[in-house]
């Protein structure tokens, strides 16, 4: 890791990575080619919990609606408890109803089906609450957006499911977006990921100067673990 911040914090290497992406549109005659690596990525939490907190509890409301929601999301390794945790999780999804909608036809093995594409206002997000104090510490919200329908053989069935089920298969959808929406904003998550470190063919001294900095780059992170809010140059993925 402090082979990669010593790297990173090298001003003529970053400097000549910046030129790469600047350079670029101009070397269309020259030849570039790129070899692909893998590395590891961490996302930190959006905000940090622990120490200072130990467990956490949940409470929903859905407005009018009953919904079943499933096991407790996780919050960056607090212990869930039913009450009188540290923090208070309050996941709502209520408000929904629909703005605008258009009509679509597919044809199918066995007809037409139809279904709707629509959007939506609706109240759904979270907010962290301190219960000791009331004060909320994180916070997430939305109001709205795009939506299709499942499918129907006949618009008489496309009608009754909007008056019947829609509400709430929008509901649970989007109550499903924002538990993962809180385990991605409050715990840590590690990917891999694939990057492309470009080369440009040439004896140019700029060009060689540029493919050494790129290859001491894919050798720094090659394999290793990055972090969110490290500082980089200029990556093509």
């Amino acid at each position: 890791m402090k082979t990669i911040k010593k790297f990173l914090c090298n001003k003529r290497t970053t400097l000549i990575l910046l030129i790469l992406l600047s350079i670029k549109p101009l070397v269309f005659s020259q030849k570039i080619s790129e070899d692909k690596f893998w590395t590891n990525f961490t996302k930190s939490p959006n905000i940090t919990l622990t120490p200072t907190y130990q467990t956490y509890s949940i409470e929903y409301d859905f407005g009018n609606m009953a919904v079943k929601v499933g096991d407790p999301p996780k919050v960056q390794g607090l212990e869930f408890k039913k009450n009188d945790a540290d923090l208070l999780l309050k996941i709502y999804v209520k408000g929904i109803y629909v703005e605008n909608k258009k009509l679509n036809e597919t044809k199918a093995r066995n007809g037409m089906r139809y279904y709707y594409s629509l959007s939506y206002k609706a109240e759904y997000g979270y907010d962290l609450v301190e219960n000791k104090t009331g004060k909320t510490i994180y916070s997430f919200e939305r109001a709205g957006g795009p939506y299709d329908t499942r499918d129907f053989e006949s618009r008489s069935e496309l009608e009754t499911y909007m008056q019947n089920s829609l509400i709430g298969d929008l509901t649970k959808a989007l109550l499903s977006y924002t538990q993962k929406k809180v385990d991605y904003d409050l715990s840590e998550h590690n990917y891999e990921v694939r990057l492309a470190a470009s080369k440009i063919e040439g004896e140019s001294d700029a060009y060689k100067d540029i493919n050494k900095a790129t290859e001491e780059f894919k050798n720094a992170i090659s394999g290793k673990k990055i972090s969110k809010g490290t500082p980089a140059p200029y990556i093509q993925v």
